[in-house]
């Protein structure tokens, strides 16, 4: 099964928006009474997600593909320092 999935950041979690620290996605599909719950697995070749800032003040979600090849969400900078995606991702220019 192939789809796309939005996530709204600030309502995941049962109406609000997710604490800091790591999240695994995990999509639950109900189909003709059966229920099935898997984790989001990378596409072939894996892109390298965006970093999200939303909200005021910023807050700063890092999606990224676990060395399982699911997908994870880090929330605040818990583990991937939000400085650090900045310069990785910054794109150098002439003064």
């Amino acid at each position: 099964m192939q789809g796309r999935v939005d996530i709204d950041l600030r309502h995941v979690c049962g109406g609000r928006a997710l604490l800091p620290g790591l999240w695994d996605v995990r999509l639950r599909v109900r189909i003709g009474g059966l229920t099935r719950t898997a984790r989001l697995n990378a596409p072939d070749p894996a892109p390298a997600p965006p970093l999200c800032l939303y909200d005021e003040p910023p807050r700063a979600v890092l999606p990224y593909w676990t060395d399982a090849g699911g997908l994870a969400l880090d929330v605040d900078g818990w583990s991937h320092p939000v400085s650090e995606q900045a310069v990785a991702g910054a794109t150098p220019t002439e003064p």
